[in-house]
């Protein structure tokens, strides 16, 4: 489970939150953050906005990449156009396939990360930084996003 704070700026209007993710395969992860509980498996993305008790069912086009996608390296096709390692910082600075560019801060020894940038480089950016990083409990939130049940197998 990792607890961090989101910052999202699209042209002149920002964003903040945080929230937890927690990461529960190579491609399924599941986001609690502000209002929204958002669970992903591989494109699939199920939204539950809390407040409203409605579900939204949607797909992430190919071509799309948000940040805790990042996180988990799904992006195949990054490649890393520079790298530092500072005190107990290694940080990589990224091109992506979509012409998006990222930096990736990760603490030496343990390669947690401590922050993401993902810059579109048209006055939209997203920053991530990570607060803290435990194990998931084993009664873990991907499994219990409340409009979901009615659809398992």
């Amino acid at each position: 489970e990792i607890s961090f704070s989101l910052q999202q700026i699209q042209f002149e209007e920002q964003w903040s939150e945080s929230g937890t993710v927690e990461i529960v395969g190579q491609d399924s992860f599941f986001i609690d953050i502000g209002n929204q509980a958002i669970k992903m498996e591989g494109r699939s993305v199920s939204t539950w906005n809390k407040s409203s008790s409605q579900l939204i069912l949607d797909a992430l086009p190919d071509e799309e990449t948000n940040i805790f996608q990042l996180l988990i390296g799904e992006k195949q096709r990054t490649k890393v156009i520079n790298q530092e390692i500072s005190g107990n910082t290694i940080s990589l600075s990224l091109d992506l396939e979509t012409g998006i560019s990222a930096e990736i801060s990760i603490t030496k020894g343990s390669y947690y990360p401590k922050k993401v940038v993902l810059d579109s480089g048209e006055k939209m950016k997203t920053v991530l930084w990570v607060q803290d990083i435990k194990p998931i409990t084993e009664e873990n939130l991907f499994e219990t996003l409340p409009a979901l049940s009615v659809f398992k197998k």
